[in-house]
């Protein structure tokens, strides 16, 4: 079937259980000389060490060459020739075999196959087998060595800092949140929640946790700094009321594929809207604050979300899972499009929570009121217009992306026809807008904040203290 440094179709091969007389098996040659043999159900294939080593430290060539070079992979051992395997196996579908390959005995063997094509179906890209996103830093990075330089947000509960890691020249955000306040609104828990889903998060559209630590009065979670600005800027702003169709599409393709990687583990995000999508130096999404992302197998009760997003499940107490994200998806893209939202218009400050819940709950669209929604409607494509249709469904069981093919029904809508969510994964595609940024500690996308002045707050108990034991 192939011979050691041969280009082979990459694929996964597994023997099929057929009796005989004499039984055949596969014999494998190994470049150090090692022999197996495989017999029945069991499987072999090709390309797995140009995938290892194309998810090898970001993909550095150099890391790569040198790992090829200590397991002796052939033509896997210089930064060309990793270079080429890469652009082979996703250009070409070849790989090089690092095996001889053959038949013994005097029966027929019978293969099942599964190829790259079968893959892509399903992962749209085959770099991301095996990919495991290292989050940057290490608990050596403290709040105490960090040195803040801007404050980028403030909320309830606390801020969160730009800051200089000095040893190592490095930026980072320091989100500092303080224990009372936490404990006087009954958040303890849930930021406990939120830093034990965000040591899951390993992928470059969802933030992840590079360290947790506490002491006395504050909980501190540093995080990788993401400098382009929050996307709800971009949605609408001065310059203009709502997004391109091919500028939505293409952040509402981001945000997919990062609730696409939740999902598939078993988590839900809750809190889908433009004001917790960041935008990184290159111009894609990355979902940020998991203060609602919960670990959920089945289905989950509680009641949470921004009220213009949330579902008619959660609502209705009905229980919910990824169909409430994928419900906020769809408002999002309607955000995006038409600058408004599908139940409340932003000029109507007369509707209350009431009436928004009715409208929601029936999936009764209310008709913009400025002519720029008006215009951007009339100008939108028929699929983009299906897609929300179909995504803000009131019935889970019937809503695109909540069915048995998950989220493949929505990537496979013809609206995404033209994005490529593999090239879109290894971040290949322009974005429609990418920030000035002059230097790794530019902040310059996030509007200028002042700190507030905090209150001395009342020191915690032992019991309350140990509220937090699980923090870190």
């Amino acid at each position: 079937m192939a011979t050691i440094g041969e280009e082979v179709e990459p694929a996964l091969y597994f023997i099929a259980s057929k009796e005989s007389k004499e039984e055949a098996s596969v014999e494998i040659t190994f470049s150090d000389g090692i022999i197996t043999r495989l017999g029945p159900l069991e499987p072999f294939g090709f390309g797995k060490d140009t995938v290892i080593i194309s998810n090898l430290h970001d993909t550095d060539s150099a890391a790569a060459a040198l790992y090829g070079k200590e397991h002796k992979l052939v033509k896997l051992d210089t930064e060309e020739g990793i270079d080429n395997a890469k652009r082979n196996f996703l250009e070409n579908s070849v790989v090089i075999s690092q095996s001889t390959v053959k038949v013994v005995g005097s029966d027929t063997v019978h293969l099942r196959k599964l190829n790259l094509d079968d893959l892509n179906d399903i992962i749209y890209d085959p770099l991301r087998l095996g990919k495991m996103y290292e989050t940057k830093g290490s608990a050596s990075v403290t709040h105490a060595t960090l040195v803040k330089q801007l404050l980028l947000g403030q909320g309830t509960f606390g801020q969160v800092w730009l800051c200089r890691d000095p040893s190592h020249d490095a930026p980072y955000a320091l989100k500092i949140q303080y224990k009372r306040e936490l404990i006087e609104q009954g958040q303890a828990s849930g930021v406990i929640r939120e830093t034990r889903v965000m040591r899951k998060m390993h992928h470059p559209f969802v933030m992840g946790l590079v360290h947790a630590e506490q002491d006395p009065r504050c909980l501190y979670m540093t995080m990788d700094l993401v400098q382009g600005g929050e996307l709800r800027q971009q949605m609408r702003n001065e310059t203009r009321p709502n997004l391109s169709e091919p500028a939505a599409k293409f952040y509402a393709a981001c945000m997919l594929e990062g609730l696409s990687y939740m999902h598939r583990r078993e988590y839900i995000y809750r809190d889908l809207k433009g004001e917790n999508v960041l935008l990184d130096k290159d111009g894609y999404c990355v979902i940020v604050d998991l203060g609602f992302a919960k670990h959920v197998p089945d289905k989950t009760f509680t009641f949470c979300g921004t009220p213009i997003f949330i579902a008619p499940e959660v609502l209705l107490n009905k229980g919910h899972d990824k169909s409430a994200d994928i419900w906020s998806f769809g408002v999002m893209i309607y955000e995006m499009l038409f600058g408004t939202n599908p139940f409340f218009d932003y000029d109507d400050h007369t509707v209350d929570q009431r009436t928004l819940f009715k409208r929601i709950v029936k999936a009764d669209f209310q008709r913009p009121r400025k002519q720029s929604a008006l215009d951007a409607y009339a100008e939108t494509s028929d699929n983009a217009k299906d897609l929300m249709k179909r995504l803000l469904t009131v019935k889970p069981k019937k809503r695109l992306g909540c069915m048995t093919k998950a989220d493949l029904d929505i990537r496979n809508h013809p609206w995404f026809h033209d994005i490529d969510f593999g090239k879109l994964y290894r971040k290949e595609l322009k974005a429609p807008w990418v920030p000035e940024i002059s230097d790794p500690f530019d902040g310059t996308n996030f509007k200028a904040k002042r700190a507030g002045i905090k209150v001395e707050l009342k020191e915690l108990d032992e019991m309350e203290q140990e509220q937090f034991e699980d923090f870190c």
